[in-house]
Formats: C-alpha cells, sequence, structure tokens
C-alpha cells in the first residue's frame, strides 16, 4: 500500500487524466465494438437480412459478403495483380477467371462450406462461407 502511495503521489495529474482516457477508450471499445454499428456491405439491406449464411470475399483493401442464395452472378474482384472473376451459382462461388500466373483458383473446386476455402494467393484474395 505504501509503493501505491508513493507512486500516486509520483503521478501528475496530465499523467492520471491520460491514463483515465485509456482505460475509457479500451473498455469502450470492448463494451461497443464498432462494427455493430457499421453496415458492413450494401448487399445486405437490413438486419432482419443478415441471419444466415454468406459468401466473404476478402481483399487487401476490401471486404465483400453475398448471400448464399444470390442468383446466378458473376462478381469483379479487383487484386494487386489485377481484376478476378467469380462466379456464384446454385450456392456455389468458383473463380472463372484470374491474372494470377499459374491459375490454381481457376482449377480448385467450388466452394459451397463453411469449411473449405477459396483463395487466389498472388492477387491477394480470400473467399470463405460465415454464419451470421
Amino acid at each position: 500500500m505504501k509503493n501505491f502511495l508513493k507512486l500516486y503521489k509520483k503521478i501528475s495529474r496530465a499523467d492520471f487524466i491520460l491514463i483515465l482516457i485509456i482505460v475509457v477508450l479500451s473498455l469502450g471499445g470492448i463494451l461497443f465494438p464498432i462494427n455493430k454499428f457499421i453496415d458492413i456491405d450494401s448487399n445486405i439491406s437490413s438486419k432482419e437480412d443478415k441471419a444466415g449464411k454468406y459468401f466473404k470475399i476478402e481483399t487487401e483493401n476490401d471486404v465483400q459478403y453475398y448471400p448464399l442464395d444470390t442468383e446466378n452472378k458473376e462478381i469483379k474482384i479487383k487484386g494487386p495483380l489485377g481484376i478476378s472473376i467469380a462466379e456464384i451459382q446454385n450456392g456455389e462461388i468458383r473463380m472463372l477467371d484470374s491474372p494470377c500466373p499459374y491459375n490454381v483458383c481457376i482449377e480448385t473446386p467450388p466452394l459451397s462450406s463453411v469449411y473449405g476455402g477459396l483463395a487466389c494467393l498472388p492477387n491477394e484474395i480470400i473467399i470463405t462461407i460465415e454464419e451470421f
């Protein structure tokens, strides 16, 4: 207890205010995560529509979500090497075209399960299925 009192006497008012601000911001981030207030994608129209499974397409600068029941749709995904094209069809997603050198992502079977993933590593694109 004596050590605490010695430390308390050495802390200036500015130090105390700085420590208090850090603690409040830390607790605020834990209690009120920012992703609860930001709509993550315009493809999901309302909170009621968010329940279910979604294709999650991640790139270096962007994350997009598309419902599994999206009807036949081609999606252009911009990566560092250029534009890759993915296709959603019958609850599955696959890569149609990519500027990567070996096209392993195109040869990969379509993704339809939360236990798998689809990636074009040279073009820095990762596709998974997530459940909200």
